[in-house]
């Protein structure tokens, strides 16, 4: 299924998620040659803020800050590029986005770059996970886009359930950490979901299920490489 794929789009609510949701298949992709681009769907705001510590406080960060992290994991883990479809004022807030101009900012995106695979994040309790799963049901129609779809996880989603394990090694492993190391801004306690130790105890556990070291997890929407 994965050997075929030359070309990926991975499409990004937030800057972080490729990393998290699919950073180690990105890592293993672009090993074998494929070319990975990412749509961030908004830029983020200059200021903003994180939930950090084990009290739940706020610290506040700079959105320029953000964006240098994403290069930043981008470089290590071989993403080509990067396409921002929405200014900052849409920043977790896709879902009052109108639904047109979201589906088609993916839909100039999937022309453009052409892709065999698509990955997308799978619906979950923040809102613009869930806009731009949704939106995507529209750009999947068959005589759109007929490639591959597999939604990725990031939050570990209560309405998730995996179809599709991809294998890690090791190396795989630690270019994924490092890639959310990156993302200073965003690391959290070690109880957070975006903290490097609950990362690789989720890529431990997606191993378990495939009986080896770690994996990562997807939903099948389409396959067209079988």
């Amino acid at each position: 299924m994965l050997t075929s794929v030359t070309r990926v789009l991975v499409l990004e609510p937030h800057p972080d998620d490729l990393a998290i949701g699919c950073g180690g298949l990105v890592r293993r992709l672009v090993a074998q040659g494929a070319d990975v681009h990412g749509l961030l769907m908004s830029e983020v705001p200059q200021k903003y803020s994180k939930i950090y510590e084990r009290d739940g406080d706020y610290v506040a960060y700079s959105g320029s800050d953000r964006m240098r992290e994403a290069q930043e994991a981008d470089a290590v883990l071989g993403v080509g590029g990067r396409t921002i479809a929405f200014g900052a004022e849409w920043h977790h807030r896709l879902d009052a986005l109108p639904r047109g101009e979201l589906i088609g900012a993916i839909e100039d995106c999937v022309s453009r770059t052409r892709p065999d695979l698509v990955l997308v994040p799978a619906r979950s309790y923040n809102q613009d996970h869930r806009a731009v799963h949704d939106a995507f049901q529209a750009v999947m129609r068959p005589h759109f886009y007929r490639g591959t779809v597999l939604a990725y996880e990031t939050t570990m989603e209560r309405e998730f359930e995996p179809t599709v394990l991809v294998t890690l090694t090791e190396e795989d492993l630690a270019a994924k950490l490092e890639g959310c190391r990156a993302y200073q801004t965003q690391l959290g306690s070690p109880e957070h979901l975006f903290s490097l130790d609950t990362i690789e105890l989720s890529a431990r556990y997606r191993g378990r299920l495939a009986y080896t070291a770690a994996a990562e997890a997807f939903q099948l929407l389409r396959g067209t490489h079988f």
